[in-house]
């Protein structure tokens, strides 16, 4: 072992020495404090950008509203949220909620969207299981609250209110909610956080947004479970009456007139044509003098309220291509929103002499509730520019600065690169 030791330090010996440039260590220092300073400096300007575009941010959105107020209503256009919309939270006074597979896609199956009132902001939620607008997720009449999962959340204070079930319809003035549980229906009082009725339902299944209206004053409830409609009176705590519909539906949240004299149903007059038709309040006989005019291309009519010259205001559905006539029965509708085959939704006023269309959802958005306040109203406004929260999400920000800086970075190490060889030639 020795031997081969000693054999190769004199090979080793006899090899000739390398040698390097003048100046080769001085050279090696400085392009490494040379690289630090860089990547100090890239650091610190991504730092500054990222400071200055959070405090500047050119695109935020306006400050929610905690009340309504003038300039407030229901977009005629309906933005489609992108992929990196923020959540909707305290997004203030809301418009409209809608959804389909334009805000659903392939990996957020959950997720519906929201149009604040002053058309500034339109948010997100993303719910684990999806809820769909105007059917599992209600809007208050009044836009400020939303209903959905056993629980109504105010979209101004973020504040959560427990319901012992599921949410089936707000009362007009937005004080109560219907909800159904297993043992049957109950009114529940938000502000004071009681059950103040329970009503027996049976086994029926009542269609959330289609098949609870409570009058106006809060005396009574309008029920319709498994073809029949039954007037409950809320102050004697008993049923007054209940009727056959006999092929027709309770048109809705809405159904009731303003002043509590009569309630509509909706009768299918047509393929995809519905004609709304008032009932008495007190024996709930129909009241052939007071037809509106038929609404043709609906898949379904919702009804959010009436006017004070007996115009109704209604969402009504959409046909798609080659869909088969809906029948005029809930019993099995499990999903009317999905399973009717609505292509899209849209408001429209309904009078004597016809009806005509305030808005339209955009392509690939099926579901749709709005502020019933504002549509009742008419206030309408024109489509403006929300912002989506992009420039608020902090992890979309700092992305993008990153992605920026490391661009300008790369562009910086090529063109040195490339620039080399000819201070090398001009040496």
């Amino acid at each position: 072992m020795n031997g081969i030791r000693a054999g190769l330090r004199v090979l080793a010996e006899q090899a000739p020495r390398g040698t390097l440039p003048d100046g080769f260590y001085e050279a090696a220092r400085a392009r490494h404090r040379g690289r630090r300073a860089a990547a100090l400096a890239a650091v610190a300007v991504l730092l500054v950008m990222a400071g200055a575009g959070w405090v500047a941010r050119p695109g935020r959105d306006g400050a929610a509203v905690p009340s309504q107020g003038s300039g407030q209503g229901i977009a005629t256009r309906l933005p489609v949220p992108p992929w990196y919309t923020g959540g909707a939270g305290k997004i203030g006074v809301t418009a409209a909620i809608y959804a389909g597979p334009a805000t659903t896609n392939d990996w957020q199956e959950g997720r519906f969207a929201a149009l604040s009132a002053d058309g500034d902001r339109c948010r997100v939620f993303t719910d684990a299981i999806y809820a769909s607008p105007g059917f599992e997720a209600l809007l208050s009449p009044d836009g400020t609250r939303i209903a959905r999962d056993g629980a109504v959340t105010s979209l101004v204070t973020g504040r959560r209110t427990t319901v012992p079930g599921e949410v089936r319809a707000f009362s007009p003035d937005g004080t109560l909610v219907v909800f159904q549980d297993s043992t049957g229906a109950g009114v529940f009082d938000l502000a004071r956080r009681t059950v103040t009725a329970r009503v027996d339902t049976g086994d029926g299944w009542l269609v959330p947004g289609f098949a609870v209206a409570v009058a106006p004053g809060n005396d009574r409830v309008a029920f319709m479970v498994d073809g029949r409609l039954t007037v409950y009176d809320l102050r004697a705590a008993r049923p007054a009456y209940t009727v056959p519909l006999d092929g027709a539906a309770l048109a809705g949240a809405g159904a009731w007139l303003p002043d509590g004299s009569a309630f509509a149903t909706a009768v299918r007059t047509g393929a995809d044509t519905w004609t709304v038709v008032l009932r008495r309040a007190t024996d709930g006989a129909v009241l052939d003098d007071h037809r509106l005019a038929p609404v043709p291309d609906a898949r379904y009519l919702r009804l959010l309220g009436w006017r004070a010259d007996g115009t109704a205001v209604a969402v009504v559905g959409v046909p798609g291509a080659r869909t088969e006539p809906v029948e005029a029965s809930w019993r099995e509708a499990w999903f009317p929103y999905r399973d009717l085959g609505s292509a899209g939704a849209k408001v429209v006023e309904i009078g004597p002499g016809g009806s005509r269309e305030v808005l339209r959802t955009p392509a690939e958005v099926h579901e749709l509730d709005v502020a019933a306040d504002f549509a009742v109203a008419g206030a309408f406004r024109p489509p403006g520019d929300p912002g989506f929260g992009a420039t608020s999400n902090p992890v979309v920000f700092l992305g993008s600065m990153c992605g920026f800086v490391a661009a300008a970075m790369l562009a910086a190490a090529v063109r040195r690169r490339t620039a080399r060889p000819d201070r090398r030639r001009g040496a």
